[in-house]
């Protein structure tokens, strides 16, 4: 694939990824969750506005004031003294985010009720229940008690989702019941009549043009005067679009001729004509963590004087104050909602702050506010188009910082509209998605163009270097670094009567032959996790290294020497005239990896005392007529393998002896004669080393007689024959020194 095509390529599907995302539920999932909540958690708390106030009702409070667990049993006449107060003291608004469903006594009732009445701003909360009739879902809402609703300014509903997941959204108007105010817009427009007069208002409606003001009565009675109102108005701002231009230009035009025109009531209203003239719901723009929001306990009003002082609780002009239970106890009927401020310890945002914090947000303007799904698309279609491009025209060393650079000043952008303006962005579609996808697509492709042009020489290298050289080569590292020093088993073998048969074969024949006999071995050193390092004529050295000890390291290399055994086996069968006996020797101790050479030429080989000793090992083998020996510190961890200890073995040049075990596999595969012959060896070996010469040439013999191809039964029956005549060293029955002159 050319170059171009390459750019073309990974920009469009870059591009096309993030518009599927942004247009599917788990891209909305995405943004609204994770996204959200980066932003939020990086802009952190901010200051709620100071005219909003809760009261929670808490666990503390009900043991302080002796009420019982459940918020409906309440004494309502706390309610009635608490809405007393709270009128008494200025506040603008008092909204019970509590569902009063049923009446209680007739005289806390009446007090309530009374108290209600009388202070003409009480708001209560309705609740939302959805009925099936045949196969629709209907929504009706349900009123709280008679005697309370009647008093009411305004009775509202606050429907919100009952499950524990993530929540960012409120209804402003309720589309399931005729559009329906919601309890902070009730709260709203409760709160501009408080601060600006009723009559004051509808004159402000008549003179911006609302035909419909005539209508208005002269004075406002109860919640019917209210809703009727609120809906009045939500329709014709929303058919009559000139209108809302006439509100606020009539606004303008006031220009401080009105004394009860203050700038915050100025705001005010202008708040209410935008919520009026908006969406149905919005997206809540949270001002921080649970009780962010300025909150004191529903207790603290009927403690004293100079404690209420302390949390400014005697001067309470212009504030709307919600009522509410808590969630963070389990005995008091709270409902609390999973948000991205949501805490680790469980600790969620209640009901009551949510609805709080809906009407701050409407009074404010501060709701949050996405982009729509068209502009949302376009976004990501450009934004993915760009760094799929950068990640084929820049070169691959600036590639990534670019890409990288354009992500963070992207999420800055992102950012920074969020905390000015509450522009909501997509985020984690381009900078998390979009971004990782294009620059792993991108180099991915030119990965592949690259690796085409360097298999083939990948695969030549294979053929004469070791595998961990041909990875240096593949890496781009320098294949002639320092040698390794490594911990591990090395395994030396060798073919017994190689020179001799390639005395009597043709050179191709015998070059065959080697082929297919090392391509058996290598398989079964590979099978195992070995790597097959050196091939000498008809020698090989392979290795099994571990950065820490590792028991389980003698368990793969004596299977791989069981195997090439086996395989060894088999081979000669099929070439009964060309025969391969092989011998391998294990040993296990620290060795180089490296090159090895000068002169210009390098060849990777191990380097060390421990390939030293394994070779020695394996030519034991020609003196004990064996197949496979190892050293103690291979077999120590051999768990269930049947070994017998041949000899202490000291070899050539060493002064260090070791003990040397024929290893014949697992115990579940041998043959119950190779564990009687364990069993008599060992019985034997014991006589020997008791210096009972006669005693332990007799016991060999008998061993030789049932195991006569044995051996090393052979090679100590021929050593007690020579100690009876001529006894050794004491303490020096089963050592055998290879070299000059020695066995």
């Amino acid at each position: 694939m050319g170059v171009f095509r390459r750019v073309i390529v990974t920009s469009l599907v870059t591009a096309v990824v993030g518009g599927v995302l942004v247009l599917s539920a788990l891209g909305t999932a995405l943004e609204q969750g994770p996204g959200l909540s980066w932003l939020f958690n990086l802009r952190g708390p901010v200051s709620p506005p100071s005219h909003v106030m809760i009261v929670r009702i808490d666990i503390d409070s009900a043991v302080q004031l002796e009420q019982p667990t459940k918020l409906r049993d309440w004494n309502r006449s706390l309610h009635a003294d608490l809405v007393r107060k709270l009128e008494e003291r200025g506040a603008a608004a008092i909204v019970f985010d509590i569902f009063f469903d049923e009446s209680q006594s007739q005289i806390d009732d009446q007090e309530f009720a009374q108290e209600i009445r009388r202070a003409q701003r009480v708001i209560l909360v309705q609740q939302v229940q959805r009925d099936q009739i045949g196969e629709l879902m209907l929504d009706r809402v349900i009123y709280p008690a008679p005697e309370l609703a009647a008093e009411a300014l305004g009775l509202a509903p606050f429907p919100l989702p009952k499950v524990r997941n993530r929540f960012g959204q409120f209804w402003a108007f309720y589309s399931g019941v005729s559009y329906l105010s919601t309890l902070p817009v009730v709260a709203l427009q409760a709160y501009v009549l408080e601060i600006y007069g009723y009559e004051n208002f509808v004159d402000l409606l008549k003179e911006s043009g609302f035909k419909r003001a005539e209508e208005l009565p002269p004075v406002m009675t109860d919640s019917n005067d209210l809703r009727l109102m609120m809906g009045m108005l939500r329709a014709d701002f929303k058919l009559v679009p000139q209108l809302f231009s006439n509100f606020t230009s009539r606004l303008q035009q006031y220009n401080g001729n009105q004394p009860a025109l203050t700038p915050s009531v100025r705001n005010a209203l202008l708040a209410l004509a935008k919520t009026y003239n908006g969406a149905d719901s919005y997206y809540l723009n949270f001002y921080g963590p649970p009780d962010t929001v300025t909150t004191v306990p529903y207790a603290t009003f009927s403690q004293s004087i100079e404690t209420q002082r302390k949390h400014g609780l005697l001067d309470l002009h212009g504030k709307v104050v919600f009522i509410g239970g808590s969630s963070q106890t389990s005995n008091i009927q709270g409902d609390g909602f999973f948000t991205v401020f949501s805490s680790k310890d469980g600790a969620d945002i209640d009901g009551v702050e949510i609805v709080a914090t809906a009407f701050a947000n409407l009074l404010e303007q501060r709701s949050l506010r996405p982009v729509g799904a068209i502009a949302s698309l376009g976004i990501v279609l450009v934004f993915g188009g760009l760094v799929g491009f950068l990640t084929h025209r820049i070169p691959g060393v600036l590639a990534v910082p670019a890409s990288l650079t354009i992500g963070a000043a992207y999420f800055a952008l992102v950012f920074l509209l969020f905390i000015k303006q509450q522009i909501w962005i997509p985020v984690v579609i381009p900078v998390a998605i979009q971004l990782p996808f294009a620059l792993f697509y991108g180099y991915f492709s030119q990965y592949l163009s690259a690796r085409q042009a360097r298999e083939k020489y990948s695969r030549a290298i294979r053929y004469y270097v070791p595998e961990r050289v041909a990875q240096r080569f593949d890496e781009g590292r320098d294949p002639a670094k320092t040698p390794e020093l490594e911990y591990g088993i090395c395994m030396s073998t060798d073919v017994d009567g190689y020179t001799t048969l390639a005395e009597t074969i043709a050179e191709s024949e015998l070059a065959a032959l080697t082929n297919e006999y090392f391509g058996l071995l290598g398989g079964c050193v590979e099978n195992q996790k070995g790597e097959m390092l050196e091939i000498r004529g008809d020698g090989m050295n392979c290795v099994w290294t571990v950065s820490q000890l590792d028991k389980h390291l003698g368990h793969r290399a004596c299977y791989a020497a069981r195997e090439i055994l086996n395989a060894v086996d088999i081979f000669n069968r099929e070439h009964p005239t060309r025969q391969f006996p092989t011998r391998v020797g294990l040993h296990a101790g620290r060795m180089a990896l490296g090159n090895v050479g000068g002169g210009g030429h390098l060849s990777f080989s191990i380097v060390g005392d421990s390939i030293n000793t394994a070779s020695r090992i394996q030519e034991l083998n020609k003196i004990l007529r064996t197949q496979l020996l190892a050293s103690e510190a291979v077999v120590r961890d051999l768990d269930n393998w049947l070994i017998r200890r041949i000899c202490s073995f000291q070899p050539k040049g060493k002064s260090e002896v070791l003990s040397i075990f024929e290893v014949f596999g697992p115990c579940n595969k041998v043959a119950s004669s190779d564990n009687t012959l364990c069993e008599k060896f060992a019985e034997a070996i014991f006589v020997l080393e008791t210096t009972e010469w006669s005693k332990a040439a007799d016991m060999f013999e008998a061993i030789l007689s049932d195991f006569p191809t044995d051996g090393p039964t052979a090679f100590y029956l021929e050593r007690c024959r020579k100690y009876r005549v001529s006894p050794p060293v004491t303490g020096d029955q089963t050592t055998i020194r290879s070299g000059p002159g020695h066995q």
